[in-house]
């Protein structure tokens, strides 16, 4: 009962996300024509909603979408050591198989004092998943570390793809090359938040994916 109801907050969470961002593109494509051609349609929108203050209508939005990516993981810890089996390679850790029982999980930055850096293939494949959030510690996720979890519907990464050469989100998946992100990439997903420290976005990293409601950046993005 208690995961039930953990599902349903965080399925709530996720929707009240989608609306905001649905309102805030709505917004975006009645303005954009109007300011800089060289900014985003989002930049020029939370630029106004915070020209015109928290007290506006907009501004509220923008701060409803704030809160709600900020919550999206809200009451749940990062999961002890045991949950995952591991190796230590360079005094790092390199998680190679998830072992726990929980359908949300919250991987931890440090497992036996060290830094989780790397999602081993299969790590977490199949399963009854139903969100995962990827801290920013890691910094390699190997292909089809995710492969085969078709019930995941909310993910948080630091990275898109592997974090080197293959930039896509079909990768993590067990797509070897963008092409095959749509088949690839569970039809569950719907939200993918992204971490602040990844302010560029490659080309084709979301080629033919069509299920996906809202994705959400933590940081400021250069380039897409």
């Amino acid at each position: 009962m208690k995961k039930n109801k953990s599902m349903k907050r965080l399925f709530g969470m996720a929707l009240c996300l989608v609306l905001a961002l649905s309102v805030l593109s709505s917004c975006a494509s009645r303005e954009g024509n109007n300011g800089n051609e060289s900014e985003s349609e989002t930049d020029e929108v939370f630029n106004q909603a915070e020209d015109k203050g928290e007290t506006s209508e907009l501004g509220k939005r923008y701060s409803e979408y704030r809160e709600n990516m900020s919550l999206a993981f809200g009451g749940y810890e990062p999961l002890g050591d045991s949950a995952f089996e591991y190796e230590i390679v360079d005094g790092k850790v390199r998680i190679t198989k998830y072992i726990g029982e929980e359908s949300i999980i919250v991987i931890p930055e440090k497992i036996a004092g060290a830094d989780v850096a790397v999602l081993a293939s299969s790590a977490f494949s199949g399963g009854k998943i139903g969100a995962v959030y990827v801290p920013d510690s890691v910094e390699s996720i190997e292909l089809g570390a995710f492969e085969a979890c078709e019930a995941l519907t909310t993910l948080r990464i630091p990275i898109v793809g592997d974090g080197g050469e293959s930039q896509y989100l079909g990768y993590i998946f067990g797509a070897d090359e963008p092409d095959k992100n749509a088949v690839s990439v569970p039809g569950t997903l719907d939200m993918v938040i992204i971490g602040s420290g990844c302010n560029t976005v490659a080309d084709e990293a979301f080629r033919g994916i069509k299920t996906l409601s809202a994705v959400v950046f933590e940081g400021e993005v250069s380039s897409i």
